[in-house]
């Protein structure tokens, strides 16, 4: 409400909030000016609290777009309190929806963590409150509690749309081993993934389902060693075993094969010793419904053989990753679930057909529950990464309220796609740190609406229309810039994107190659493991842009050595658009 002059504006303002205030009516706001506005005409009401947590509950309940430091920036400890004691009750509400919820809790996490010093000592919410990391902690527990939850209904509800649904004990465990497989070995193969100009994030299930997502994927083959043509990196094999037991081991991680014999070890997930290698599998034997999902956490759970006996035996089931790692920056561990649980769910007859392709709605189930692996591990990642097993460029949308997203091809041209190829340079820059930390920023800082992040978010939803028209118009050459926008939108969605190896490997890189024009945005949720540089290979040719990456990352690992995990050497991978997604087999 604008009423002339400034000082006139709030004195209508503060005259309006007194009437509203003396007729007992609930505070409304719509925008980060009108959260400061009337967060400042309260000072010094002793009312204050009681009407600036009900204003967060109003906020929260109508997901309007108000910066939660903007509303309780500067607000004392007592009266900060206060707003705790109401936003926890919301968050406690079984009536109220998921996000809701979430939401709630993440404020919480907010008014009461900072980062370490280390990491910037970042405060997300300025109030009075004292940092307070264990308790902030606690929130984020519930509030990753509560993501996991909602994921589990989702998925449930897909299920339950196609008439298959997930058992609760044995007395309605329906699956069974098909007669086809049940004396040999079941293949299942899937390439890796190139994200441009993703909308950072928004495949996060709380964010897409906020405000909708448009997400350009790239489905990638990487050259394989021993056969010398561009093949699949992500491999599964699953056999029947004639003894009612688990037996879950991976190749590449040269790890000895694994008997799990109990239901509380497949909920054992966490990542300790063979423990980190093995853990996909044991998510994606719940995610495919193998161990009912509704028995974690019940002591009371009836014993993994009996499961094992009514599908028909038990599973051997091996991983192999050839030539990237695990945090590679390229959906290593999204697409291994992905094959995992595809190769799962027709082991054990969940598919139409167990030997042949899976149609698109049976892949998409694959992904609902592969989001439910991610949760169940903690990665906290979204819908994007397994979309590998569909084929190509595509372009991902999801409505606000989707749980899963739409798919359709992307007309590119065989001429854009060779030069996609040629300028696009996939890196591996031998940064080993995990995505999660980068993840929850994608959904935290989002529903706290901190003002850069909220920016900064519908910034990338303008470049990603760019990119879209850029590769169907065949104007590769203006895809870096683009990208280099959105990797700073990246840093600002999520400030653990990024870290002081990665600006200095770009820097050196751009140092190196001048005057020529170089640009970079992240191949995932970190930028350092697996990068895309941008170039123009008739300024810089192929050979000077490696060599001067390898030179850049070398010395950016000398400097940051002992502050920085890093692991393997320095390379780039040679790559092809991988035009068939998902490759099922017998072996």
């Amino acid at each position: 409400r604008q009423t002339g002059h400034a000082a006139d504006a709030e004195q209508q303002a503060r005259q309006w909030l007194n009437a509203d205030l003396a007729r007992e009516l609930p505070l409304a706001t719509c925008g980060n000016p009108d959260a400061r506005l009337i967060a400042t005409l309260l000072a010094g009401r002793t009312d204050r609290p009681r009407h600036l947590a009900a204003l967060l509950t109003t906020l929260i309940a109508h997901d309007l777009d108000v910066d939660a430091n903007a509303l309780f920036n500067g607000l004392p400890a007592p009266e900060a309190e206060t707003v705790v004691r109401a936003t926890e009750q919301l968050a406690a509400s079984p009536d109220r929806p998921h996000f809701h919820r979430y939401r709630a809790l993440m404020i919480l996490f907010g008014l009461y963590h900072a980062d370490a010093p280390e990491d910037g000592g970042t405060v997300y919410i300025r109030s009075g409150l004292a940092p307070d990391n264990p308790r902030a902690d606690r929130y984020y527990a519930q509030a990753r509690e509560l993501y996991v939850q909602g994921i589990e209904q989702k998925l449930a509800a897909a299920l339950d749309a196609r008439g298959l649904r997930f058992a609760n004990g044995l007395d309605d465990y329906r699956l069974r081993i098909p007669q086809p497989l049940a004396n040999t070995t079941l293949c299942v193969k899937t390439g890796l993934r190139i994200e441009l100009d993703s909308c950072v994030g928004n495949d996060h299930v709380l964010v897409a389902q906020d405000i909708g997502a448009t997400i350009i994927h790239v489905s990638i083959l990487l050259r394989d060693a021993e056969s010398g043509r561009h093949d699949y990196p992500i491999r599964v094999h699953v056999r029947r075993l004639p003894e009612p037991v688990l037996r879950l081991g991976s190749i590449d991680k040269a790890v000895p094969p694994t008997d799990i014999t109990s239901v509380t070890e497949v909920f054992s997930l966490a990542p300790v010793g063979a423990g980190e290698w093995i853990r996909l599998s044991k998510a994606a034997v719940v995610a495919a419904g193998i161990v009912p999902p509704s028995l974690r956490g019940r002591p009371d759970a009836p014993p993994l053989a009996a499961f094992l006996e009514r599908l028909g035996g038990g599973l051997e089931i091996v991983t192999d990753v050839r030539g990237v790692p695990v945090g590679s920056g390229t959906g290593t561990s999204s697409a291994i679930a992905a094959a995992l649980v595809a190769a799962l769910v027709k082991f054990t007859g969940q598919s139409r057909a167990p030997l042949t392709a899976m149609p698109d709605d049976e892949r998409m189930l694959v992904i609902a529950r592969v989001l439910l692996v991610e949760q169940l591990i903690g990665a906290l990642g979204g819908w994007q990464d397994p979309c590998v097993i569909f084929p190509g460029i595509k372009l991902l949308t999801a409505a606000p309220g989707d749980f899963l997203p739409a798919y359709r091809p992307l007309e590119v041209s065989p001429a854009a796609r060779a030069e996609l190829v040629r300028r696009l340079q996939l890196t591996d820059g031998c940064y080993r740190q995990p995505s999660q930390a980068a993840a929850w920023q994608f959904t935290g800082l989002w529903v706290m609406r901190l003002a850069s992040v909220y920016e900064a978010r519908m910034r990338t939803r303008r470049l990603v229309q760019e990119q879209i028209a850029n590769l169907e118009g065949g104007t590769i050459e203006r895809m870096g810039p683009v990208e280099s926008a959105d990797w700073l939108n990246r840093c600002a969605i999520s400030p653990k994107a990024t870290n002081p190896y990665i600006e200095r490997v770009v820097e050196l890189v751009r140092q190196a190659l001048a005057p020529a024009r170089v640009d970079f945005d992240a191949s995932g949720a970190r930028g350092g493991a697996g990068g895309c540089f941008w170039i123009d290979p008739d300024d810089v040719p192929a050979a000077d842009f490696a060599d001067a990456f390898d030179r850049a990352c070398r010395t950016a690992m000398d400097e940051c050595r002992g502050r920085i995990r890093f692991e393997g050497e320095p390379h780039l991978y040679d790559y092809a658009i991988n035009d068939r997604g998902m490759e099922i087999g017998l072996e």
